[in-house]
Order: structure tokens, then C-alpha cells, then sequence
């Protein structure tokens, strides 16, 4: 999997941040998602409508029992549009043939009212997973997200009620008088006319295009965020842009090092060639030649040296010696590469500080998960005035001023340290180590309670 082609930032979100991120999923790949939709149940409910003129319900109730099937139409769009792709046509139906087969039976027989299920889909669909290793992949990802993905479950079946409800009401706002006098008891009449059935099996097309896609799409993000959470992709996708940004660094001290120790390999290479051949044959070769051929005797005054060489050492000394160099010129390349990889250090380190030479100060968020939790915005005595909102029966407003009251005093007065991203969990699990276990435990009870009156569960 090539997690650098993302188009979505990687890191460790809660399961709501996760679902709206899958809306946004959705706003972008809308149309991707239509068209294969209507290319598949048009031909579809057309050849439906033919085998019972009579029974128009048996559309209805196929394209609802059909759903498994047509969620992995959607999903093979938004798995390959969260990687960048813009999905074509002909590519979109082509992956949809291709993953008829892992799990389907089970999804449209046993598993078909499974709340969790387009939570599930990927493991099936992508993963391609089955038996004792799928039941223990979901029962793993369901661990924190299972009560999420059950509750998109209902969330999508009053929303499709709600889109079928209103698209019955724009029809009914667009056709002539005469039309809707009795449209309604038509509806459910025995001997309604065979236009009904067919306005009403069209307008649950529309709906399906509508909401399956998007109750797919948050599914799918849901099952993301979890496996973000399990196989840490945002430290591999971190640690692998460290290795590309320090790449040419390392290119850059390893030609230095080369280059530094090139002569000393040179050096060494010509002393064991010139081994080869004994000084004595090197002498006679040389006096050999007639422009050396000649005696000539010269007197100097020079150092003796007898102490160092014993008179029946028949080695050389200069072997020593050029051992010595070699090793000099060893530690003088490694010297220099030391020096330079410090160096270049020191310059990155002075071109991230600001151009003026002040330190840079990083201000804690004025907002945070939507509340604003600066000073100034609070009132004198937040803890008094969220007993006056108490008892007022504003329940919600009171514990809202007592979450941003506490987070404001963590950060402005503690000092303790928070990103704009960060959740409920981000702010407990930041301020453990700061906090006494006592009044973290109060942290911890007075989150819960918020996050039961703000998200309703």
C-alpha cells in the first residue's frame, strides 16, 4: 500500500472526526459515484419492472436487500479516489466485478443486518479476508469503533427516510393539481395507477444515490482511522520523509568521505604493487640503464641511525612507515567527514530559526474542538456562573463553560501543550503526566459527561 499517495493527512483521530472526514470523502467523489450507480440500476429496475408489471414493491424491497452489493460499488471509488486516482467509468465498473467475491453470500444471506456493515466492507472487499482471520480482523477494529459504526447504521436509515420523505414532497410540489388530489390514497390502493409504482421505484433510486454513497464513505474513513490507530501508518509516512529529506545529506557525506579517501587507497594500492618486485632487482634495473650506469662517490654528514634498525633485519623500513601514513590519512578523512557533517548540522539548525534571531514562541490554539478556551472569553467566576446555568436547566451550556474553563486553565495557566487537531482523548492523554491522578481522575469524568450531552450518546 502506497500511503504517500494519500490525499488525506494521516494521523490518530476520534471516530466522529473520522466520519466527517468521510463526508468530505464523499462531497468530492459524488459524481464518481453516480454514474456507475445509475448505469447499473436503471437496466437493472428496468428488467425488474418487466417481470412484475403488477408488483412494483419487488423493486423496492431487491434494491434494499441488494445493498452489500451495491456498497462495493461505491467503495471501489472511494478506495482508489482516497489514493489520489480520479476514477473513470469503465475503471470503476471493472474493480466492481472484481470484488463480486469475498464475502458476498454471506453479506446478502446472514450477514445482510449487520449493524456495522459498511465498517466491515473493506475487510472483505479490500482485504479479502475470510473464516477465523476475518472474524478476528473486525474483532479487533470494532474495539473502538464498533458502537460508532453501529450508530451510522441508524443515523443512514432515518436519513434515507428523511431524503425519501422530502424528494415525495418536491413531487408532489411540482405536478399539476389535478395529479395530487388523491395522489396519496393511490399510493396504497390496490388498483393504483402503474405510474405510481414507477415514480415511486424511481424517486428510491435517487435516494440510494444519495445516501448509500455517503454511509459508505463514512464507514470506510471510520475503518481507516482504526487501522491509523493500529499499524501507526502516520510514524511510517513521518519516518519515511525523514528518509527523503535527509537522503541527499547522506549522499552529500558519503561522496566527501570518498573523495577524502581516495589518495589513501591510491597510496596504499601503489605500495602493494611496488611489492611485487624486490629493492635489490629494482637497483640492478636501474643501474643497469646507461644514464645510471656510472659510480660516482659523494661524501655528507648525516644522523646515524643504527639504534633504530637492528644490522640483520632484512626487512625494509619504510614499511612502517607507510603503514603509518595509511593510518593517518584514515583518521584525517574521517576527521574531516565528522567536521563537515557538523557542520552541516549547524546550518540546518540556523535556517529553521527565524530570520530576525528570536526564538520562535508557539502560542497555544485560541480554538479548540470548536470551543474557545482564550481567557478573556470566560467569565469572572466560570464556575459560579455554570451553577447559575445549572440551575437555570441550561445543562449543556453549564458543562460546556466547565470543559473550556478547565481546558483554558491546562494550557494558559499549566502550560500545558496542545495542537489545534486535538480530541477529548488527545487533551486526557497530554494532561496525565501533568496532573495529580485525583484531579486527572475529575478530567476524565467531567470529558465523559461532556461528550455524552454534545454527541448525544
Amino acid at each position: 500500500m502506497q500511503l504517500d499517495r494519500l490525499v488525506i493527512r494521516l494521523r490518530p483521530r476520534g471516530p466522529w472526526e473520522a466520519i466527517d472526514l468521510g463526508v468530505r470523502l464523499y462531497q468530492r467523489h459524488f459524481t464518481a459515484t453516480l454514474w456507475p450507480w445509475l448505469l447499473l440500476a436503471v437496466p437493472f429496475g428496468t428488467v425488474i419492472a418487466l417481470l412484475f408489471p403488477q408488483h412494483d414493491w419487488v423493486l423496492a424491497l431487491l434494491l434494499w436487500w441488494l445493498k452489500p452489493l451495491w456498497d462495493r460499488l461505491f467503495l471501489a471509488v472511494y478506495s482508489r479516489g482516497l489514493f489520489g486516482e480520479q476514477p473513470r467509468l469503465a475503471d470503476t465498473l471493472r474493480h466492481f466485478r472484481a470484488s463480486l467475491r469475498p464475502g458476498l453470500l454471506w453479506q446478502l444471506t446472514l450477514g445482510r443486518f449487520d449493524p456495522r456493515r459498511s465498517f466491515t466492507l473493506p475487510v472483505y472487499q479490500l482485504e479479502r479476508l475470510g473464516g477465523r482471520r476475518r472474524r478476528t480482523r473486525i474483532s479487533g477494529l470494532a474495539r473502538r469503533a464498533g458502537s460508532q459504526a453501529g450508530w451510522l447504521t441508524l443515523v443512514g436509515i432515518h436519513l434515507e427516510w428523511v431524503v425519501t420523505l422530502g424528494l415525495y414532497g418536491l413531487i408532489l410540489m411540482l405536478l399539476p393539481e389535478s395529479l395530487t388530489e388523491d395522489l396519496l390514497g393511490q399510493f396504497f390502493s390496490d388498483e393504483s395507477p402503474l405510474w405510481t409504482g414507477m415514480l415511486s421505484n424511481a424517486s428510491y433510486v435517487l435516494v440510494l444515490a444519495i445516501v448509500e454513497p455517503l454511509y459508505v464513505a463514512t464507514g470506510f474513513m471510520l475503518y481507516i482511522n482504526r487501522r491509523v490507530e493500529l499499524e501507526a501508518w502516520d510514524l511510517e509516512i513521518g519516518l519515511r520523509r525523514l528518509v527523503d529529506r535527509l537522503a541527499p545529506v547522506a549522499r552529500a557525506a558519503a561522496l566527501v568521505l570518498l573523495v577524502i579517501t581516495v589518495p589513501a587507497g591510491g597510496l596504499r594500492a601503489a605500495t602493494e604493487g611496488a611489492g611485487d618486485e624486490t629493492p635489490e632487482r629494482v637497483m640492478q634495473q636501474v643501474l643497469a640503464d646507461p644514464v645510471f650506469g656510472h659510480t660516482e662517490e659523494r661524501t655528507y654528514w648525516l644522523p646515524k641511525f643504527d639504534f633504530q634498525f637492528k644490522k640483520d633485519d632484512k626487512s625494509t623500513p619504510d614499511a612502517p612507515l607507510i603503514d603509518r601514513i595509511l593510518v593517518l590519512e584514515l583518521l584525517r578523512g574521517l576527521l574531516i567527514a565528522l567536521t563537515a557533517g557538523a557542520l552541516l548540522w549547524l546550518l540546518l539548525r540556523l535556517a529553521r530559526q527565524p530570520r530576525d534571531g528570536a526564538p520562535e514562541e508557539t502560542l497555544p490554539p485560541e480554538v479548540l474542538m470548536g470551543l474557545d478556551i482564550t481567557p478573556e472569553s470566560l467569565p469572572d467566576d466560570p464556575f459560579a456562573e455554570a451553577r447559575r446555568l445549572w440551575q437555570a436547566g441550561q445543562q449543556r451550556a453549564a458543562l460546556a463553560l466547565l470543559y473550556r474553563a478547565t481546558i483554558s486553565r491546562l494550557v494558559h495557566d499549566q502550560g500545558l501543550s496542545v495542537q489545534d487537531g486535538d480530541t477529548e482523548g488527545d487533551l486526557l492523554r497530554r494532561s496525565r503526566p501533568v496532573l495529580e491522578a485525583e484531579a486527572w481522575h475529575c478530567l476524565q469524568q467531567l470529558t465523559h459527561a461532556w461528550q455524552q450531552v454534545a454527541y448525544a450518546h
